[in-house]
């Protein structure tokens, strides 16, 4: 495999928290009519524009910000409630055709409902912020959804595959549907995330031929993407992203309900509890509570967590969260740290591989960066994987559009 290295000096430090003041949740009247849970039995119910309304940003960004809800489905086929942001560039579209629209994935937020980051006035790490700003500045409109469950009712699907990459291929939908900015249901459509994000938005590049064939996806940027859940598992573990393993069981659990009691048998009273304190957390709060724990300490018998999600039962479910099953039916660039210690490097030259011999068209990227350590190597690649994305997608909008299938 042909390895691009990008070599940076120096420390890059991209761990940023902005606040601002709480926005109200959007939820229109007829939502009782259409609650979460209710089966899903029309095709275009996913994707339908329930509320758009201005909002404001945390950072000065080129444009504006409107607060939109949407319907997804989840995993299971229920509808659901998601919510999120669609940012518009102030300035007029002059490329060809409509403007073109990027369906962005954040990194994670946490698992309470007050993480979403479009209630939070984007509390996501400076990186992301610049990011957006980055490519409103290239002229893209940007939709970032919260992910289902992040904000609204039911827990958030945090690493839920399919649940995960609907959510960005509808919030594709939804934005493409409010025809603002010059955006019609003709735009050309990129995927752009990173962390969390980096494997929804590879989730979603692998369920968009079969899930939203209409959508014309030019290409998706997935940095440092969560593809391999026990591999992660392992990294996080010590570390101080250790608290996202607690968002990985909670979720598996809320939708695997046998999973419930395997938990109290796999976990003793301290990993309960550390279940129970994550599951309404945002991700300082669980860094700050539980960054550096040894899950050994959280099980029955010693085991790590990591180790629980490779053992039956827990791994008949995890296994299907696995990325990498299907070719992209877009061309895809993986970005990676060359020493990731929170997302393994080996598992996004993985999934590449894998992609690639199903005959997906697939690019690679490493970022070679000294190594920081404790969680930083991480958080300090997300900052150089802007330009090298803006640049990939950019080829990608001007290559001749593909027909849909």
């Amino acid at each position: 495999m042909n390895i691009r290295r990008i070599g940076l000096g120096g420390r890059i430090w991209a761990i940023a928290v902005l606040t601002t003041a709480a926005l109200a949740l959007v939820v229109p009247a007829n939502l009782a009519q259409a609650s979460p849970g209710n089966d899903v039995s029309a095709a275009d119910t996913v994707g339908t524009l329930l509320s758009l309304k201005s909002s404001t940003s945390a950072v000065p960004i080129p444009g504006s910000v409107q607060r939109m809800s949407y319907f997804s489905r989840t995993s299971a086929n229920r509808s659901i409630l998601v919510t999120g942001d669609l940012f518009l560039p102030s300035a007029p579209w002059t490329g060809p055709g409509e403007r073109r629209l990027i369906s962005y994935a954040y990194g994670t937020q946490g698992q309470g409902d007050q993480c979403a980051p479009s209630v939070s006035g984007r509390t996501s790490p400076l990186a992301e912020n610049v990011l957006i700003g980055a490519l409103m500045n290239a002229g893209y409109a940007v939709v970032a959804t919260d992910y289902q469950g992040l904000g609204t009712p039911e827990l958030h699907s945090y690493t839920d595959r399919v649940a995960s990459g609907r959510a960005v291929l509808d919030a594709a939908r939804a934005a493409l549907a409010s025809g603002r900015g010059g955006l019609t249901r003709k735009s050309r459509v990129a995927l752009y995330g990173y962390s969390q994000g980096g494997g929804a938005v590879a989730a979603a590049a692998e369920l968009a031929k079969s899930y939203a064939p209409e959508l014309s996806i030019v290409g998706t940027v997935a940095g440092a993407p969560v593809v391999d859940l026990v591999a992660t598992a392992k990294a996080m573990d010590g570390g101080p992203a250790m608290g996202d393993i607690g968002y990985m069981f909670n979720s598996l659990i809320s939708r695997h309900p046998k999973l419930a009691a395997q938990k109290r048998r796999d976990l003793n009273s301290r990993g309960l509890a550390f279940l129970k304190a994550v599951a309404v957390q945002c991700d300082k709060d669980t860094e700050s509570a539980f960054g550096g724990t040894d899950s050994r300490t959280l099980t029955t018998d010693g085991r790590s967590m990591a180790d629980l999600l490779n053992s039956v039962p827990w791994v008949h479910w995890v296994e299907r969260e696995r990325i990498g099953n299907v070719a992209p039916k877009a061309p895809v660039l993986v970005v990676s740290a060359a020493h990731d210690d929170t997302v393994p490097t080996a598992a996004s030259v993985a999934l590449v591989r894998s992609w690639r011999l199903l005959g997906g068209k697939v690019g690679y990227s490493e970022v070679g960066i000294p190594h920081l350590g404790f969680g930083a190597d991480h958080a300090a690649t997300a900052v150089p994987t802007v330009p090298l994305g803006l640049s990939w997608l950019g080829d990608r909008f001007n290559e001749p559009e593909m027909p849909r299938s």
